[in-house]
């Protein structure tokens, strides 16, 4: 067979299997907040999936322990009791678990309670001062997910 005989018996179908998605559907908000007292600049990443969300907080400049945050349903109910708290089901993805760093998992995941979606949330810091992270850093990014 000649190259001529040969392109003639080629046909190569190069319309895409699906429509384009449009606009990419993550939404990604990115902060920054310096310290002066410990001196710490504090980098925050929320991204909202349509089945998750993803929080990195760190002072590290990268992500850290990763933790899946979901709300659970206290057994034989249907659903949660009007003005009853939430139980939260933490689990270590990756890194060390540390019994602060799992109750400042669940306290990030529980800002976004009403989502009634899974958390991610990824803690990079060192030596965290649970007061400064209640009294300064909480409200900053209860502050950031209300803008």
């Amino acid at each position: 067979m000649s190259d001529s005989q040969l392109s003639d018996s080629v046909t190569i179908d190069l319309t895409p299997a699906a429509p384009p998605l449009g606009p990419f559907p993550v939404s990604t908000l990115t902060r920054r907040k310096t310290l002066l007292e410990p001196d710490t600049t504090w980098d925050l990443v929320i991204s909202r999936f349509s089945d998750r969300i993803l929080v990195v907080l760190t002072t590290l400049n990268k992500p850290g322990t990763l933790f899946q945050v979901t709300q659970a349903t206290p057994s034989g109910a249907s659903t949660l009791s009007p003005g009853a708290s939430p139980i939260y089901d933490v689990q270590l993805l990756l890194g060390a678990e540390t019994p602060r760093l799992t109750a400042v998992a669940q306290i990030i995941a529980a800002i976004f309670e009403s989502q009634a979606k899974p958390v991610l949330v990824s803690l990079g810091f060192k030596d965290l001062d649970i007061g400064t992270f209640r009294s300064e850093i909480l409200p900053w990014i209860q502050e950031q997910i209300s803008n």
